[in-house]
């Protein structure tokens, strides 16, 4: 008897399977089907020693500049081991972040809430944000960046390197928008001036009011994204191999409104993640004070000292936030830029390190 011949339909069934088989074969990880998975890797920060003190003496040197522009004094909920005041503390730690992310935004000095007298001392405390946490922020996001791609962490000396090396141009970043607005503003104030010579004139003040309307979105859309964009162009800035200030803005830019649902998404992930590291650590922070506190009291310390430690315990909790946070930007960044750009995460630069010296040869 003669072999059966194939029939067309086996080829196809074969080709098919070859065709999912690639496609799975492609798929080696969880994290190449779920992205997002890769900023999980950001928690070994929250648990690094260097990293947290590092942020504990950032906060401490930028408080104390805020206390002689501004001349508020430092609150802290002392941690005492209740329940109570590690709630306090985390609330405390979230709303502290929230506020750093809203002076770094240099357009808030134009916010109409403050008053003539203050203006100059927000100005300078918006100045002193942007310098004193710009070094830190690019430390924490490059090596935010580093474990979102599966690497170590860099050493402080070589990442404080880039990171005094870049923080000149994270300056311009910041203060760019607000120049752009300015000019706007100014624009604008003119047309108002000009208003006033006919102030009860249709005729004028329709075309200004079209006018201060076309030039005011302009406005909202650079201060708006601003929020954004500058915290991601710090991120380029560190992460990038050759890094331009105003290239770096600019992708800003592009991420937040070209890719508004990825970046959103990515930022609810982290911020779970961000509300599960406050939760640890305001926990092991409050058990701490408990046990600090109660043995205090065994042994008759003063009231002095009591309140002293559960202040410095507050404090860690809030820098433990400020550096996990400024590592999820980093991861968030890569994630961002492998949709936009489809650059692969993977893919991050690594400066050169020197060459080791070559070992003596034994004599033959």
């Amino acid at each position: 008897m003669a072999p059966e011949t194939p029939t067309p339909e086996r080829p196809q069934t074969h080709q098919g399977h070859d065709l999912e088989t690639g496609i799975l074969g492609r798929v080696r990880e969880w994290i190449d089907v779920f992205a997002w998975l890769r900023l999980v890797r950001t928690l070994r920060l929250a648990g690094s020693p260097p990293m947290i003190l590092m942020g504990v003496v950032t906060l401490l040197i930028w408080w104390l500049g805020q206390h002689w522009i501004l001349g508020e004094q430092l609150e802290l909920v002392a941690i005492d081991g209740k329940s109570a005041s590690a709630v306090s503390a985390s609330q405390d730690s979230l709303m502290t972040t929230m506020r750093f992310v809203r002076l770094m935004n240099a357009t808030t000095v134009l916010s109409p809430t403050i008053n003539d007298i203050r203006i100059l001392r927000q100005f300078g405390s918006i100045l002193w944000t942007v310098l004193i946490w710009s070094p830190a922020a690019i430390v924490f996001v490059r090596q935010g960046a580093l474990l979102t791609a599966g690497r170590s962490m860099m050493s402080l000396r070589d990442v404080w390197r880039i990171a005094l090396r870049r923080s000149p141009a994270a300056w311009v970043t910041a203060i760019v928008p607000l120049a752009c607005v300015l000019v706007m503003g100014l624009a604008i104030y003119l047309i108002t001036l000009v208003t006033q010579m006919a102030p009860e004139s249709p005729w004028l003040l329709a075309p200004a009011a079209v006018a201060i309307v076309l030039i005011s979105i302009p406005c909202g859309i650079l201060a708006f994204g601003a929020n954004v964009a500058v915290p991601l162009a710090w991120s380029a800035l560190a992460n990038e191999r050759d890094p331009d200030a105003l290239d770096s803005l600019s992708r800003g830019y592009e991420y937040l409104y070209r890719r508004p649902l990825h970046l959103i998404l990515n930022a609810l992930v982290a911020f779970i993640l961000l509300l599960v590291v406050t939760f640890l650590i305001t926990g092991i922070v409050s058990a701490a004070g408990m046990i600090a506190l109660a043995i205090l009291q065994w042994a008759g310390a003063p009231d002095g000292l009591e309140r002293l430690i559960g202040r410095m315990l507050a404090i860690i909790p809030m820098a433990t936030c400020f550096a996990f946070s400024w590592a999820l930007v980093g991861g968030i960044y890569l994630l961002v830029r492998a949709e936009a750009g489809g650059q692969q995460v993977e893919d991050l630069w690594e400066p050169k390190r020197p060459p080791s010296r070559r070992l003596p040869k034994l004599p033959s």
